[in-house]
């Protein structure tokens, strides 16, 4: 997973299913674009991207899928803009939809479904909201320790996403249907 030089990204913390195996991702005091970024290979076909979340002194993630290179013509076609404080969706793709499910405890699940119109090499992107504007992808004002809690990253070739598959070091996992 690559991710913006000066951001923290700390493991270790509790995560919805008890375990130790959530991150912390807090935004360094650089004003500019915070990301952590999955690339990989998607079809042309209706996605599903899925991760849990948890405020933890900043509150707007966004979600987003494709690129360009996919045919999606633009950022605001393949992201959703998420409150994960009070679990909300702030907006949809302009093609797609956008979801939050409660965990308990502070946590939800968001996910962003998009329809990929070419296929090819494609990215997961999950990038801080600006606590005073949520849409804008341009942060001000981190301090390496207000961030977002992430777990269980998650991409579906899928019109909706799944019950959590848990993986490792990003294999194909295949099961029955929910």
């Amino acid at each position: 997973v690559k991710h913006d030089a000066g951001d923290t990204l700390t493991s270790g913390v509790i995560a919805p299913d008890g375990s130790y195996s959530a991150y912390l991702f807090a935004p360094d005091t650089t004003n500019g674009y915070h990301f952590l970024r999955r690339t990989a290979f998607w079809a042309t076909a209706t996605h599903t991207i899925s991760l849990f979340v948890k405020a933890s002194g900043r509150r707007y993630l966004h979600l987003a899928a494709g690129g360009n290179n996919l045919g999606t013509p633009s950022y605001d076609y393949r992201r959703g803009v998420f409150d994960v404080q009070d679990g909300v969706v702030i907006s949809a793709p302009t093609s797609g939809s956008a979801n939050v499910e409660s965990f308990g405890n502070g946590w939800y699940r968001i996910s962003v479904t998009i329809v990929v119109l070419a296929g090819g090499t494609a990215r997961l992107d999950i990038s801080m909201g600006d606590n005073t504007d949520p849409t804008s992808t341009i942060i001000s004002g981190g301090n390496g320790t207000d961030g977002i809690y992430i777990y269980g990253a998650q991409h579906e070739v899928a019109s909706f996403g799944s019950s959590y598959i848990p993986t490792t070091a990003g294999a194909a996992v295949t099961r029955a249907a929910d």
